[in-house]
This record gives C-alpha cells, sequence and structure tokens, in this order.
C-alpha cells in the first residue's frame, strides 16, 4: 500500500494509490519528492480524504480500529491518519471543524445486522436499522461514540 501526506498548516490530505510508497507515511515525512505525478489519475468526484471529528481522540480509535480493522497514524496530541483495509484513508480529530458537525461516510460489511449488533456492545446506537436499495445492497446508519451518523453498506 502506498500514500502520500500532505501537510500544510493544520491541514492534512492523504491521497491512496497502490504505485506510489512501500510503507505507509507517518509524522511529518512526506513522499512528494518521491512521487510520479504523471501516474496519478485522479477520477473526478473521488473522495481522496475523510475527516472525523471527536470528543475522545483514543477512545474513537479503538472503537474504530476493534471493530473495523483500521489502523491510526498519530499525527500529534489532536490528529491521527488512519488507514482501513481496502487502502481508503482519512483524519480523525479532536480539535472542532470551522462552524461544528461531522460527515456521513459508509462502511462495507458482510452482515450489517451483526455489525450493528457489535456496534452497540462498543458503545454506538443503532440509527437507521438495515433497510434495502433495490437491486443495489443494503444499508444501516449507526450512531458512533460522539454521535456521528456512520453509514453500512451490504451487497
Amino acid at each position: 500500500m502506498r500514500y502520500l501526506l500532505i501537510l500544510t498548516g493544520l491541514m492534512c490530505l492523504v491521497i491512496t494509490s497502490p504505485a506510489w510508497a512501500e510503507e505507509p507515511v507517518s509524522g511529518t515525512e512526506s513522499t512528494s519528492g518521491d512521487i510520479n505525478w504523471e501516474d496519478w489519475d485522479p477520477v473526478e468526484g473521488m473522495i481522496v480524504h475523510t475527516e472525523i471529528y471527536v470528543t475522545d481522540l483514543e477512545a474513537a480509535k479503538e472503537f474504530y480500529g476493534s471493530l473495523f480493522g483500521w489502523e491510526f497514524f498519530d499525527e500529534d496530541d489532536n490528529y491521527s491518519m488512519f488507514m482501513t483495509p481496502g487502502n481508503v484513508g482519512g483524519g480523525i480529530t479532536n480539535v472542532a471543524p470551522p462552524g461544528g458537525g461531522g460527515i456521513t461516510f459508509y462502511i462495507y460489511t458482510a452482515d450489517i445486522d451483526g455489525m450493528l449488533a457489535e456496534i452497540e456492545e462498543a458503545g454506538g446506537t443503532t440509527f437507521m436499522e438495515k433497510t434495502e436499495i433495490p437491486e443495489t445492497g443494503y444499508f444501516a446508519l449507526f450512531a458512533d461514540l460522539d454521535g456521528n451518523i456512520v453509514g453500512l453498506f451490504s451487497m
């Protein structure tokens, strides 16, 4: 797995691509000098970063790490980068976003009902039960430890 970490002031952006680096980048390191930008072919509308706003960073990392297998790379006391098993990354922070709020994104799981039970055992709550998307699959919504609404998706 390869990804580029770009740090600019308080903002951090992770762009994922299997053709870039041998090891994950963390801290203040950057692989920008090693990037072959001609090989990067982003698609219009592609998500390249997701950020989750939380009140307890360590509890949130334990919640997402234990339930979904996410790996975390601490940038400082208030910000960690995460990488999912499918090589999609983002950031998680306990610094409130301008204007407040959170983000909704969807996480794939083969067993929505089973995952909702695990989520509730870990302190989350079901926001919307498993619902069919005709000819597509199923989705459900849950609230994490800080009330952020997150989606689950299955085929």
